[in-house]
């Protein structure tokens, strides 16, 4: 949303088998990734249970108006997507093949999946380049697009060519996989050239246009077979 973050607290339920070091390592990784942003773990809370836990709540600032919901986009606005998609779904997949058998791309879906980048800085840089709404991508593109059409209460039309599926995923895991934390976002076409040479120079973070907003509801897609509907599929948490 913009957001810069500021402090965080982690509820933490252990049970009688896991081991000091375990906890530890858990910690260091926390740590690890505070330090990347400089974020505060302030405090939290410790139990024991049947189950371990791990429950994380961010706290972040962002000006007074200046954050940037799904309910903003407009007619006529391009949709950009940072990094790739399918890569986390991609990892989970590989994670029980043989360690033999991974290539590059492979193990760059591994460590997605495992150690999924936080687009901090990416998101400020969308804000600041007059994004109109954005969303990050945890649940799959069809998905998360289709929240964003609906609070927006328009249609997206997605270029399924240009959608960019990481090397070793296929473009069903780009599109419904989830997890991959890239930002959704939508934008004045003027606003592309500049966000995407910012964001190249701050971070390497790459920007690509998908698609476009429209009048109507919900998402198609085109491809080289023309033009159909975009079903929502993905993580669904209740179901």
């Amino acid at each position: 949303m913009g957001a810069s973050p500021r402090t965080a607290v982690c509820a933490l339920t252990l049970t009688d088998d896991v081991d000091a070091a375990w906890t530890m390592e858990l910690f260091g990784g926390m740590r690890e990734a505070c330090d990347e942003h400089a974020l505060w773990m302030v405090g939290g809370n410790l139990a024991k249970g049947r189950e371990v836990s791990v429950a994380i709540t961010v706290v972040g600032e962002v000006a007074t108006g200046r954050a940037v919901g799904r309910r903003g986009a407009r007619e006529g606005d391009v949709i950009v997507i940072t990094g790739s998609l399918g890569g986390s779904a991609a990892g989970l997949r590989l994670a029980d093949a043989a360690p033999a058998t991974w290539s590059d791309a492979d193990r760059d879906a591994l460590r997605l999946h495992f150690r999924p980048a936080a687009r901090v800085a990416e998101g400020q840089a969308l804000a600041n380049a007059g994004a109109t709404a954005m969303i990050d991508v945890s649940d799959g593109l069809s998905l998360d697009l289709s929240r964003l059409c609906l609070a927006s209460n328009l249609a997206a039309t997605l270029d399924a060519a240009a959608v960019p599926v990481h090397p070793a995923a296929t473009p069903e895991e780009a599109l419904n996989g989830g997890e991959d934390y890239e930002l959704l976002a939508t934008v004045g076409a003027d606003v592309v050239a500049q966000i995407t040479t910012e964001l190249d120079t701050r971070s390497g973070t790459r920007l690509t246009l998908i698609g476009r907003m429209g009048p109507g509801a919900g998402a198609t897609i085109e491809d080289a077979s023309g033009r159909r509907v975009l079903e929502p599929q993905g993580w669904e948490h209740f179901r």
